[in-house]
């Protein structure tokens, strides 16, 4: 009987550990992907500071590069609406063409 109850209880521990290090894997993979997200958002300010220095815009949304697999090889493409022409467009960096 004794046996019994200790591997039920070493079974549930496990069971739990588990659980507990596929939640870290998640979380883990949420700060890492939220840390790049906001690395395109960066780079992407830089590249519109440097080459459309009077353009008012405003960042809509981030995509993945699931989203437009025909625009090329890229993590994240940041689509910019162009305030003052209304007009949105997307910028990436593509790792191919660099």
């Amino acid at each position: 009987m004794k046996k019994g109850i200790k591997r039920s209880i070493y079974i549930l521990s496990g069971i739990i550990a588990l659980i507990f290090l596929i939640v870290l894997a998640f979380k883990i993979n949420v700060i890492l992907n939220n840390k790049e997200q906001d690395e395109a958002i960066r780079q992407t300010k830089h590249y519109l500071a440097e080459n459309y220095q009077d353009m008012n815009y405003e960042i809509q949304t981030i995509s993945s590069s699931t989203d437009f697999k025909h625009y090329g090889y890229f993590e994240h493409g940041i689509t910019v609406q162009n305030m003052d022409t209304n007009e949105s467009f997307i910028v990436y960096y593509d790792k191919k063409m660099n």
